[in-house]
């Protein structure tokens, strides 16, 4: 799924590995389906 850098909040892109879990909203873009506000996934208690 696409998304900008800006769409990021409370982490920055250089935090993204790949495979990182993150949850995100999805809007109609211009081209396509896009992810917005996309915030790291919380810490899962064991």
């Amino acid at each position: 799924m696409y998304f900008h850098r800006n769409a990021l909040q409370g982490l920055s892109f250089q935090d993204l590995d790949d495979g990182s879990e993150v949850l995100f909203n999805v809007e109609k873009g211009r081209k396509g389906p896009q992810a917005t506000a996309v915030h790291p996934m919380p810490a899962m208690p064991r």
